[in-house]
């Protein structure tokens, strides 16, 4: 496939080389765009979106020629020029693009042992007729085990998709009005993870409850889930149908995102937030004045849309329903015996984005659950804005540095919205409890595996990845996320030690929002 691919643009550039300097080789020339044409149309059909300009120059070299056999060739016409130079500059389109948007070979995990993959389905019977679904079936949810394989090599490595997720995944996004296609060329791409290889038995793994973010797909960051399992962890991956852009069942049945949040994410919200006013050194007072009395709009909770608080509510449920079913020993287990080789007393819940807001919540309830980890993620849960979560919580979070928005909150000592979450803002930075990371030069999609998947300046500036480079992005968020939950889980590290390795991490306190609210209760008693 990989051949098929960097193929596509050689043999246009080959066409329009031909076309301006030898025209006068017709059968060669008719045989290179011929040949053109068949590789461009077959990649094209294969999902590799990347070859259907090149296909064009092709298709219209075969064409001239059929056309005008035998006027082709002599003289130096300008036809032949244009035609020749437009091939030179779509097979060099076709080459950036490529290099863009490469067939890139995801990084190895770099943990101790391989890593299994099982997928299988919890169907909850309590509730019924949700997210795009007939009213009397019941919610189903999709959940992909990672966890450490003992031999992987009888098995296949797994694709990123397959053929029918790339299928749904772009129609799930075309949906969502995103370019879907942009992904269709993922299932040509082989991941580390292996279908169904044997655990390694004899110890008991420690277990992380993960979500992906609203509109995501359930694969969205194999590459961080599989570094998790390679240092010893069985990762579960909740999907949450209806919200995310598409979830593929194990017998091909499917939901896609549903219609109407389709329809609410297509609708500008409105912003009224604190971040826009103008900065004044001499206004903080009221700046932490207007942030007391409206904290909950500057966390986007009480003003984001119905929408996302119904689903929020929904992704909770969904993840404590996995949870019951996980520690009763009620999941489908017939081809990997996972439940014999868990520790269910120590569970981290995570997640990115949306997920990390539910991951907080869930874990904020469950009194099982040892730490949580909130990737990239708001708030959405109003008992936890200027209030102490319960246990101890990672918010690792993008460089809010990069909006002009923020340059407000950020001149009063505020890094995001959520500082005023999942601590009091008297208390914030004194209860030993929340850790906040601040990642430099990242964006919201470094995250996920679109940094992986987005290479050159250029690419990463549309998919809004950042300017960190793939292996670094990757590298710096499975360093944090192993080492915090190792810290909490196995105890076998201390986190605050990375970061003098770690220059782009900044571990941080708001400490200006407890300075005011230390002042303002000091006026009040």
């Amino acid at each position: 496939m990989e051949a098929l691919f960097w193929a596509t643009p050689m043999l246009i550039l080959f066409t329009g080389l031909l076309w301006i300097f030898r025209p006068s080789a017709r059968q060669h020339l008719l045989l290179i765009s011929v040949l053109a044409s068949a590789v461009a149309l077959s990649a094209s059909f294969l999902g590799l979106w990347q070859a259907v300009i090149a296909g064009f120059c092709g298709l219209l070299s075969t064409a001239v020629l059929f056309t005008f056999w035998k006027r082709v060739g002599h003289g130096r016409g300008v036809v032949q020029s244009i035609i020749g130079a437009t091939c030179i500059m779509l097979g060099v389109l076709t080459l950036f693009i490529n290099i863009s948007a490469p067939l890139s070979h995801l990084p190895s995990p770099t943990g101790p042992f391989f890593v299994g993959t099982s997928d299988f389905v919890v169907v909850d019977r309590t509730r019924s007729g949700m997210k795009g679904v007939g009213g009397s079936e019941p919610r189903k949810l999709l959940i992909r085990a990672y966890y450490p394989a003992d031999n992987v090599f009888p098995y296949q490595a797994k694709a990123y998709f397959s053929r029918l997720e790339a299928k749904q995944v772009t129609r799930g996004e075309n949906r969502l009005g995103e370019l879907g296609f942009l992904n269709s060329h993922l299932r040509h791409i082989a991941t580390h993870t292996y279908d169904h290889a044997p655990i390694v038995t004899g110890q008991k793994f420690p277990i992380i409850v993960f979500s992906n973010g609203f509109s995501s797909h359930i694969g969205s960051t194999t590459i961080l889930l599989s570094e998790l399992a390679s240092n010893g962890y069985v990762v579960f991956s909740l999907s949450h149908p209806g919200d995310m852009s598409a979830v593929v069942y194990p017998d091909k049945s499917s939901v896609t995102i549903t219609g109407k949040v389709v329809e609410g994410l297509g609708k500008p919200n409105v912003n009224r937030g604190l971040e826009t006013q103008e900065a004044s050194p001499q206004q903080d007072h009221v700046f932490f004045e207007n942030l007391w009395r409206d904290t909950e709009q500057f966390n986007w909770v009480r003003h984001a849309p119905a929408f996302l608080h119904e689903s929020h509510s929904i992704w909770v449920k969904d993840t404590q329903v996995f949870l019951k079913r996980l520690r009763s020993g009620d999941l489908p287990d017939s081809k990997v015996n996972l439940l014999a080789n868990t520790d269910p007393t120590h569970i981290v819940l995570a997640g990115t984005s949306f997920g990390g807001s539910v991951a907080v919540s869930v874990c904020h309830i469950d009194s099982v659950c040892r730490a949580a980890v909130n990737i990239d993620g708001s708030n959405f849960d109003s008992s936890l804005v200027n209030n102490t979560v319960r246990m101890p919580t990672l918010s690792l979070q993008h460089d809010f540095s990069v909006h002009p928005n923020m340059a407000t909150m950020r001149s009063f000592g505020m890094r995001n919205p959520i500082d005023t979450s999942y601590e009091k803002n008297i208390s914030v930075g004194d209860t030993g409890l929340v850790t906040r990371v601040e990642l430099r030069g990242m964006l919201h999609q470094s995250f996920s595996d679109s940094t992986w998947f987005s290479r050159g300046a250029l690419a990463r500036k549309l998919i809004k990845t950042g300017n960190l480079s793939p292996q670094h992005s990757v590298s710096l968020v499975s360093n944090i996320l192993v080492t915090y939950i190792d810290s909490h889980l196995k105890e076998t590290v201390k986190f605050s030690e990375i970061f003098n390795e770690l220059p782009n991490a900044n571990l941080y306190t708001p400490a200006a929002l407890q300075k005011w609210a230390v002042e303002r209760q000091n006026q009040i008693y």
